[in-house]
């Protein structure tokens, strides 16, 4: 069995697929399998068959079909999702796997950086308690990235770490209905509230020529909110995030847009105040030390910006690791 499955969606761009092969075949881990999940139209011109593995989409297939259907398809415990154009070097993924020896881990994100590997695209997403996600150190040159604060959540999707038994609970990884932009910021969220640990390695970096940014609907980015951040029934992060969509719809004044802005907010609050739908629910993370039902794990107060308060713990450690590992990539 592999020791890792790394993950390459592919819709149809088949030059930066082509790209992304070539630099991963040249520095590819022992027992490594390479997964790519490709829409119709690739014919393998430089017979790959032996070394990759292809899987199929249906027809009409999005990048999220392709994260989900080549995560089913992995072998290996540790899964690494890489978007088409992304480049790496020799031993780029040994600093991330380390972090796996602790079994409470389930994420790790690399730094998405430059093709000439100076500037930052993400170094994961952040998320605050109004509901605001963005991108950690974007734009920042490597040596000046700072510490993430209790607003870092986890990877981007175009690379990413994880491991597979903590995503085996879901029939699939990602919701298909936050769009390509925001799903990864929700399985990370998903991920905290299971208990599970989320990690920066800034040692492991990934490059690109560009960073995809997909465009995210207030419909999806309201849905998000009402699933996490506002699930503990607390006033603190409704306040604040209140006062967010207010400030986002008088800044749009006197536009139509501000309406249509505001009717999708209010059906991503509908859809989304049910909480995490249960096709995409986690099992908790379970130890001997704290055992817990998972009745009991669903009735915890969280807030994605401050955890869980049974996990006080546990935040204490995350934190304590972004740390050292920073200082180490320093």
């Amino acid at each position: 069995m592999p020791h890792l499955s790394i993950v390459i969606p592919a819709l149809g761009a088949w030059e930066p697929l082509e790209a992304t092969l070539v630099s991963v075949l040249a520095n590819r881990p022992a027992d490594a399998e390479i997964v790519v999940a490709l829409s119709d139209g690739y014919e393998d011109p430089y017979g790959l068959e032996g070394e990759v593995r292809f899987v199929r989409l249906r027809p009409g297939a999005t990048g999220l079909d392709g994260w989900n259907r080549g995560i089913a398809a992995c072998q290996a415990p540790v899964i690494h999702l890489l978007a088409c154009g992304a480049t790496v070097g020799e031993g780029w993924c040994d600093a991330a796997l380390s972090h796996f020896d602790d079994p409470r881990v389930a994420a790790v994100a690399p730094l998405l950086t430059s093709s000439d590997e100076r500037t930052v695209h993400t170094a994961g997403w952040q998320y605050s308690m109004g509901g605001a996600a963005s991108h950690f150190a974007a734009g920042q040159p490597i040596e000046a990235i700072g510490d993430p604060d209790e607003r870092w959540m986890g990877p981007h999707g175009a690379a990413a770490f994880y491991r597979r038994s903590a995503l085996a609970s879901a029939p699939a990884a990602f919701d298909s209905s936050l769009g390509e932009e925001l799903a990864p910021l929700d399985l990370a969220l998903r991920l905290r509230r299971a208990g599970y640990r989320t990690i920066l390695e800034p040692r492991c970096r990934v490059a690109m020529v560009e960073l995809f940014r997909g465009a995210s609907s207030a419909s999806q980015a309201e849905r998000l909110f009402w699933r996490h951040a506002a699930s503990d029934g607390t006033w603190q992060p409704v306040v604040a995030h209140l006062g967010a969509v207010a400030l986002e719809f008088a800044g749009s004044l006197p536009h139509p847009r501000c309406v249509w802005q505001l009717a999708q907010r209010l059906g991503g609050m509908i859809t989304g105040r049910s909480a995490i739908c249960a096709a995409y629910r986690l099992a908790s993370f379970g130890d001997s030390a704290e055992p817990e039902s998972a009745s009991a794990s669903s009735r915890r107060r969280f807030h994605p910006c401050h955890g869980s308060v049974a996990r006080a713990s546990t935040r204490r450690a995350n934190r304590a690791e972004q740390v050292a590992a920073s200082h180490k990539a320093k």
